[in-house]
């Protein structure tokens, strides 16, 4: 997929455009590399130019082959946005960074196989006497 980044395009069209092709990662922006540590996103609504400061436009290539950690350097290095990718797992958004060398592809099936529900055949009988909370 290429994803062309220009001025005034939004956070919010870059995730989206990100999300419609891997729907169990999600793509965040920050404001300083600092930022993607543990700081606050950018608001959706915020230009690119304004992410940055100062933006290179042109076309960002993502292949599922790629890794998080080659994607995450990709927006920083040739475009200066840092970013940070999410995967879905059980309805919440967690952070990459331990599983950064898994690919694209990998970390969205994995986020889709995390977020399925637990299925019981109704038939099944559970013991809930059996689980313990840990006194």
């Amino acid at each position: 997929m290429k994803i062309l980044l220009h001025s005034n395009r939004t956070v919010e069209e870059i995730k989206e455009e990100f999300g419609a092709i891997y729907p169990f990662l999600r793509l965040a922006f920050f404001n300083s590399k600092e930022d993607v540590a543990g700081g606050e996103e950018v608001h959706s609504l915020t230009n690119l130019i304004e992410v940055s400061g100062i933006l290179k436009e042109g076309d960002i290539e993502i292949k599922s082959t790629d890794t998080i950690k080659e994607v995450e350097l990709k927006f920083e290095k040739q475009y200066g946005l840092p970013v940070r990718i999410f995967r879905k797992q059980k309805g919440m958004w967690v952070g990459t960074n331990i599983t950064d060398d898994l690919t694209l592809h990998e970390q969205n099936t994995w986020g889709r196989e995390a977020s399925k529900p637990l299925k019981f055949r109704s038939d099944d009988h559970i013991d809930w006497n059996r689980f313990s909370l840990g006194k």
